[in-house]
C-alpha cells in the first residue's frame, strides 16, 4: 500500500482547489467575452442601421431639394417667357410671383417702416 502523508495530501487539494478555481474563472472570463461580444455586435448592428436610415433620410432631402430646383427653374422659366411680352406685364408677373412666394411682404413691410 503507499503511503500518503499530510503534505501530499495537502498538495493535492491546493492542486484540486486551484483546478477548479481556475476553472470557474476560466468559465466566467468566456461567458463575460460572449455577452461582451453580443453586445460589441448589437452596437455595430445598430450603427448600421442608423446610417442606413440617415442615408435614406438624406436621400429623400436631396431628391426633394432637386424637386424644389426643378420647380423653381421651370417658375423662372415662365416667369421670363410670360413677361417677355411687355416691361407692365413683366413687373405685374414679378410682383404677383413675390406675393405667391412670400417675397413681397417682407418688401411692402420694409418700406412701412
Amino acid at each position: 500500500m503507499i503511503e500518503i502523508g499530510i503534505k501530499e495530501l495537502l498538495g493535492i487539494g491546493i492542486g484540486v482547489s486551484i483546478y477548479f478555481v481556475r476553472n470557474e474563472n476560466l468559465k466566467g472570463i468566456l461567458k463575460l467575452e460572449k455577452e461582451t461580444n453580443e453586445k460589441i455586435q448589437a452596437n455595430k448592428d445598430l450603427i448600421i442601421s442608423v446610417k442606413n436610415e440617415n442615408e435614406k433620410s438624406n436621400e429623400r432631402v436631396i431628391s426633394k431639394l432637386g424637386n424644389i430646383e426643378e420647380d423653381l427653374k421651370r417658375t423662372e422659366y415662365s416667369i421670363k417667357t410670360f413677361a417677355g411680352e411687355s416691361s407692365a406685364t413683366r413687373e405685374l408677373v414679378i410682383k404677383i410671383y413675390e406675393e405667391v412666394m412670400g417675397i413681397g411682404k417682407s418688401r411692402t413691410q420694409r418700406r412701412s417702416k
